[in-house]
């Protein structure tokens, strides 16, 4: 299991240093956790569920913060000239 721990952190902190997209991040996250689950007990289910869970939290975070800073530097009025939609409105706010 700390095997598989140090694997997905060091995927993260790629992906957090932007050496790593986002769809290989999922990629890398996906490949190491078919290749420890050939070789996991069966007693680590419930350790690995939890930091999968964990490992998602953090890559969806860090896709928020980026996501935010893309929409902090662009208007929305340079995306789509005119009225912006209810739906933009409440994010904004």
């Amino acid at each position: 299991m700390e095997v598989y721990r140090r694997e997905t952190q060091k995927i993260i902190e790629r992906f957090i240093a932007h050496r790593l997209t986002f769809f290989e991040c999922r990629s890398a996250l996906d490949a190491a956790l078919v290749d420890f689950t050939r070789r996991a007990p069966q007693n680590s289910l419930a350790s690995l569920i939890e930091l999968i869970s964990e490992n998602g939290e953090i890559v969806r975070n860090e896709m928020e913060m980026r996501l935010g800073l893309v929409l902090q530097a662009t208007s929305f009025s340079q995306l789509a000239p005119g009225p912006i939609s209810v739906y933009e409105q409440q994010t904004i706010n």
